[in-house]
């Protein structure tokens, strides 16, 4: 049996006949050239079955039952991280007047110039410190958590932490943190449910992670696009496609 991939809408009954045995190829509509002036379903479905009579269609790559289903959080988990970019990006954005994002506004006007040292203060050394930084801990404590790879020396990072905190400010850093960090705690739950699923593909996981920049939730996100079976794309292009 041969069906096009519409939309989502080919995926229930690609289910159903999977699950009573019978094997459906499925087919990309922009492969299908149609016969001029025969526009109807009927129509349409006849000429895929001639096509297939004649072996003249490529089925596209289906994933296993389970695969299908781990794309589901596969792809969910590809929206928060979105929605974590757009947070952050929007946190970054610059004030029309003053050139500074919200979160290095609020750390100056307590005199904390941290934001003037650090690039990033999203990062993890510096999210570290400003969470010390609400906690109430001294500057010399919060030093000890600034990364040695931070382009900024101990004494600049020092004195940018020098100022104070009120309750007004951390309150106002506290909620412009979190945002982001529920959005962080999805994605942490979404990756553990992912992983905890894949337990029985730890080979093919560690295989991924040898690509350069891939690691381990990076190696699942492929392994649930594209399978271990590298054979049913026959070619390199194929799968990169």
């Amino acid at each position: 049996m041969v069906m096009e991939s519409t939309g989502i809408y080919w995926k229930s009954p690609y289910a159903a006949l999977e699950g009573v045995g019978i094997r459906v190829k499925v087919v990309n509509a922009r492969h299908v050239k149609q016969v001029p002036g025969r526009k109807t379903d009927v129509c349409d479905a006849q000429w895929l079955a001639t096509l297939a009579r004649a072996g003249l269609l490529r089925g596209s790559f289906v994933p296993s039952a389970k695969l299908r289903e781990l794309r589901v959080i596969s792809r969910q988990r590809q929206k928060l991280v979105s929605l974590l970019t757009s947070e952050k990006n929007r946190m970054h954005k610059e004030n029309r007047m003053h050139k500074e994002n919200r979160m290095h506004k609020v750390l100056s006007d307590a005199g904390i110039r941290l934001g003037v040292v650090v690039s990033d203060l999203h990062g993890q050394s510096a999210r570290a410190m400003i969470k010390a930084i609400l906690d109430g801990q001294p500057p010399h404590e919060v030093l000890n958590l600034a990364s040695r790879r931070l382009k900024a020396s101990r004494e600049e990072l020092y004195d940018a932490l020098q100022g104070e905190l009120t309750a007004s400010h951390g309150f106002v850093l506290d909620e412009l943190l979190r945002p982001i960090e529920e959005l962080e705690a999805r994605i942490a739950r979404f990756d553990a449910r992912l992983l905890s699923e894949l337990a029985s593909e730890k080979n093919a996981l560690a295989l991924l992670q040898t690509l350069p920049g891939v690691n381990v939730i990076g190696a699942a996100m492929l392994l649930v696009e594209s399978g271990s079976d590298m054979s049913v794309f026959g070619t390199s292009d194929r799968l990169a496609s």
